[in-house]
């Protein structure tokens, strides 16, 4: 929902899209997220919790980040990796969110990720090695963006 580029280090305060609550669809992703949580805080009265998840990761992950990077890996061989190797993750385990929200029963908004410097792209893709007894080897491509 944050307008993009994000600053380094924001938190909930930061600036986002303009969103519509009563609308169905939305060709813009953010937008439409942004809507969701308008239409959430104005059935509820605000009385809600806003998750606002990053990556998220886990069983049943759709989207396949890390059943890609575990199918790839796996094969072997040269893999391209978006490096830098230190550049920092902040993916979340759905199950870890839920379990947050039901065991708690927040009300507010929340950035739901995890915490900065917990892992990086190096760490993950060097596990994923590890777990699937890959000789795979890494190739590191820097990505031309900050952050």
């Amino acid at each position: 929902v944050y307008t993009w580029p994000i600053e380094p280090g924001s938190g909930e305060g930061a600036p986002v899209v303009d969103g519509d609550p009563a609308s169905a669809e939305s060709a813009d992703y953010a937008a439409a997220k942004r809507g969701g949580e308008l239409a959430v805080q104005e059935e509820f009265d605000g009385d809600v919790a806003i998750a606002r998840a990053g990556l998220i990761l886990g069983p049943y992950e759709l989207v396949g980040r890390l059943p890609f990077w575990l199918r790839r890996i796996a094969a072997g061989g040269r893999v391209p990796a978006p490096g830098p190797h230190d550049r920092p993750l902040q993916y979340v385990d759905g199950r870890d969110i839920a379990d947050w929200v039901l065991g708690s029963r927040p009300v507010g908004t929340f950035n739901t990720v995890s915490e900065q410097g917990h892992t990086t792209i190096g760490a993950l893709l060097d596990e994923v090695r590890t777990v699937t007894q890959s000789d795979a080897e890494l190739v590191w491509l820097e990505t031309g963006r900050e952050g």
